[in-house]
């Protein structure tokens, strides 16, 4: 299990000025630009990366929201895109009840370090793919609250084995394009199909409308190179059009408005607008193809930004900003991913921690566990102290030991200098002295042990059958 400390979701608030009166409304606008899989400075904005950005990844509609409101360098995000969701929808971490989405898929993704499933001593509970349909959602409770409400593109957390109850129209979405189970992209460009165009198997088939070849008004309009009239649609430029779309329509009905647009960059698979991922490798050496691509995803990913931006400041699109509502709109941008300063993992079944310091090391190739032990201390008891809370709602899920079937409960602390006193309300103290590894982690760390309690701080749940063999006294 792994959490992330002081990590940075890309967040950044735009609002009304002080000197600048909105317009009347019940309330403000409010849209949440979600991007899937973005890392915490793969951007441009100093204030949200702290200054750290390299300069591989431009996004200048993002320094631009940025400069104008407020970055939140400490915000917190799950470990991955469906948790993400699911706390964003129900306003609930994993433990709790009506949530239950702790990671995408199931709790049993385990393949590193180094053992296979059948080998393994321990395995995880079940979980739910989807937001309960009892959950209060955020659009149900704005709904209550005369808002009007849409989502647009990914959404993961509902419709899965043919549950309509919990798909976005039914928890409360007056409208939805593209929302379902679905958690990527399977193509990034249009294609013609029996004469027609269209994003195949791509939202239900909702951005198909959207999938016309680029036309000489449409590149005209937005600033796209006219190398790209006639050629597919790209992914990035239908979400922006269902987006304007969606404001126009929800402009016009005179309520306040919550909209969700869900991005379906930077997951896989990457492929850029082709004059994007040419401007990226004019800026990148001659190896810098794979990057290149990425960093045109992201640019695409932020000239829709810069269109809904401009949607605010005119919603009507008649090229008249009297109709303006920006100032009277909250728009908050964030990845569903991403870490910041000190990362703090434990693996049950090799049953050692390592430690990042992702601020220096973001490829986390340094296990930092010897050099700050005290660290990892005290963030593992903070661990504990969050996932032994007491209330009614607060239901934590731990590794299931496949011997006796029961959950394994979390450690104490780990303590200083690389060694670990746990305590086990069954079996009593255990200690351990050991030399620990330095590697990268696959999938095993990112299923089972990143997911048995939410990223709110640092994790770790512990395996107590290997210590007490090597330390019956």
């Amino acid at each position: 299990m792994w959490l992330l400390v002081c990590v940075v979701a890309l967040m950044v608030a735009t609002g009304v000025r002080a000197d600048e009166t909105p317009a009347v409304q019940a309330g403000p606008n409010i849209v949440i630009y979600m991007i899937d899989d973005l890392g915490w400075n793969q951007i441009s904005a100093g204030q949200g990366t702290m200054g750290t950005h390299t300069g591989e990844f431009l996004t200048p509609h993002l320094e631009k929201l940025a400069a104008r409101g407020l970055s939140f360098t400490q915000a917190y995000m799950q470990p991955n895109c469906a948790p993400t969701r699911a706390a964003l929808l129900s306003g609930q971490y994993p433990a709790r009840v009506n949530n239950d989405v702790y990671v995408v898929g199931n709790l049993n993704r385990n393949k590193a370090p180094g053992i296979t499933k059948e080998e393994a001593k321990f395995k995880g509970p079940k979980q739910s793919q989807d937001v309960a349909a009892e959950a209060i959602t955020i659009a149900e409770a704005l709904k209550q609250n005369g808002y009007a409400t849409a989502h647009i593109g990914k959404y993961h957390v509902g419709g899965h084995d043919g549950d309509e109850a919990t798909l976005p129209e039914n928890q409360g979405f007056d409208i939805n394009i593209g929302g379902f189970h679905q958690g990527h992209q399977p193509v990034c460009f249009a294609k013609q199909v029996k004469g027609a165009w269209t994003f195949p198997k791509l939202g239900r088939g909702d951005f198909d409308r959207f999938a016309e070849p680029y036309t000489k008004a449409y590149v005209e309009k937005y600033g796209i190179p006219a190398s790209q009239i006639g050629k597919p649609r790209h992914v990035c430029d239908a979400l922006a059009d269902a987006m304007e779309e969606t404001i126009n329509k929800l402009h016009a009905d005179g309520e306040p408005f919550y909209l969700q647009l869900h991005a379906y960059a930077a997951h896989g698979p990457v492929k850029a607008r082709p004059d994007l991922k040419a401007a990226a490798l004019k800026r990148l050496d001659a190896k810098g193809g794979k990057k290149a691509e990425l960093a045109g995803f992201i640019a695409g990913m932020d000239n829709t930004l810069g269109r809904l931006m401009a949607a605010l400041e005119d919603p009507n699109a008649d090229g008249d900003a009297a109709d303006s509502i920006v100032n009277n709109t909250l728009v908050i941008f964030t990845s569903d991913n991403g870490g910041k300063r000190y990362k703090l993992l434990y693996f049950y079944e090799a049953d050692e921690w390592e430690l990042y310091d992702l601020s220096d090391d973001i490829g986390e190739e340094h296990n930092v566990i010897q050099t700050k032990p005290e660290l990892a201390a005290e963030l593992s008891k903070a661990i504990r102290a969050w996932l032994t809370q007491e209330h009614p709602t607060w239901k934590p899920k731990y590794p299931l030991d496949k011997q006796s079937g029961k959950p394994v409960p979390p450690p104490t602390s780990c303590n200083e200098c690389g060694r670990e006193v746990l305590r086990s309300p069954n079996r009593g103290l255990a200690c351990a002295n050991k030399r620990i590894s330095v590697r990268k982690r696959g999938s095993f760390s990112a299923g089972v042990c990143r997911t048995m309690v939410d990223s709110d701080s640092i994790g770790t749940v512990d395996s107590w059958r290997r210590r007490q063999r090597r330390h019956a006294t």
